[in-house]
């Protein structure tokens, strides 16, 4: 119990579809766990979230926050980390 649980993977070679598929998952598994997501990025800071070439305008971190306050969690700023809230 405990610990960390990091997704490292090359996307080399993928489409953007297909990393945020791996990605996609990655999440659906943190989030049924219930797990608390440390954040390496501010998500306070927009220019974090933003990709003017993105279709959605969102970066791939912005996509993540996006499905994370979706999914319930919430950011604590003096922990940086996201928790179900």
């Amino acid at each position: 119990m405990g610990g960390i649980n990091a997704l490292n993977f090359d996307g080399t070679g993928m489409t953007e579809i297909q990393q945020w598929a791996v990605n996609q998952q990655w999440l659906d598994d943190v989030i049924s766990r219930g797990d608390n997501i440390r954040a390496v990025s501010n998500p306070n800071i927009s220019e974090n979230l933003l990709n003017p070439n993105s279709p959605s305008g969102l970066s791939f971190f912005g996509r993540e926050v996006e499905y994370l306050t979706d999914a319930g969690y919430v950011f604590n700023p003096s922990t940086n980390t996201f928790i179900l809230n």
